[in-house]
């Protein structure tokens, strides 16, 4: 078990060492699991390990952010982000002084959550030198399919049957997820970002979850059903592919 771990940890590092190369604007990155709202960091490079330190001393974040939501989260000033007020670079500073110099450059950030395993959610979060974030959510895309991969390999190989099979069936959610943001992308012509958002909003909206969302509209998108079911879920994404059509409609695509 311990050398499965040290595996893990050496794919998670060099994951990071890809996106470091492809993102010469990146401070710092880390590859973090939330299991039970405890994070487990599997690897960072650059400031990464001082700013999850920070999150988790705080109880909040990006990171702890998008493992909530189960969606993507950008800003473009962690240091003054409404949504992390206890996030302060000073006291940062104070309590890292080695990594001082990095972190009061850190402007934009980015967490992108992606599969979920016995070790929890697992969180990709790049800290940036810029304030834009436009094309760092790419990047990370590419590399979340690397530790999809990697995680999905190392369950099949070194955990028991019952454990490749919650694997297998964390993957075939995901793509239902990555079906449904596909389709509301296609139809509405925007970025991954905003489909995420609609998607969560829709969810917030009929207290639903997103994998169940994502089925029932992916079934409705392939069947081109009218009539939906008396769910909740089956008439929250009836509702939201009917949205989608008008905007597709009043757009002209």
């Amino acid at each position: 078990m311990q050398v499965n771990h040290l595996r893990v940890d050496d794919l998670m590092s060099n994951v990071l060492a890809g996106m470091a190369q492809d993102m010469p604007w990146l401070l710092g990155a880390d590859i973090t699991a939330y299991r039970d709202d405890r994070p487990i960091v599997f690897a960072t490079c650059g400031a990464g390990s001082a700013l999850q330190d920070v999150q988790v001393l705080c109880q909040t974040g990006p990171t702890r952010e998008a493992a909530i939501t189960d969606g993507p989260v950008t800003s473009d000033n962690l240091w003054n982000d409404r949504r992390w007020p206890r996030l302060n670079l000073a006291q940062a500073c104070t309590e890292h002084p080695q990594h001082a110099r990095v972190l009061r450059k850190v402007c934009g950030t980015a967490a992108l959550p992606g599969l979920q395993d016995d070790s929890g959610l697992i969180v990709i979060t790049v800290y940036l030198a810029e304030a834009s974030t436009d094309g760092a959510l790419d990047v990370m895309t590419r590399y979340e399919r690397l530790v999809t991969a990697d995680v999905a390999a190392l369950s099949a190989f070194s955990g028991p049957d019952q454990r490749t099979n919650r694997v297998l069936a964390a993957l075939q959610r995901r793509d239902v997820v990555e079906q449904a943001k596909g389709v509301v992308m296609a139809t509405c012509g925007i970025d991954q970002t905003m489909a995420w958002m609609l998607l969560q909003d829709a969810c917030r909206r009929s207290n639903t979850n997103v994998r169940t969302l994502a089925a029932e509209l992916t079934r409705q998108v392939y069947s081109e059903m009218d009539r939906v079911g008396d769910s909740v879920p089956s008439q929250a994404a009836g509702e939201l592919w009917s949205a989608l059509k008008r905007v597709h409609a009043s757009t002209g695509n």
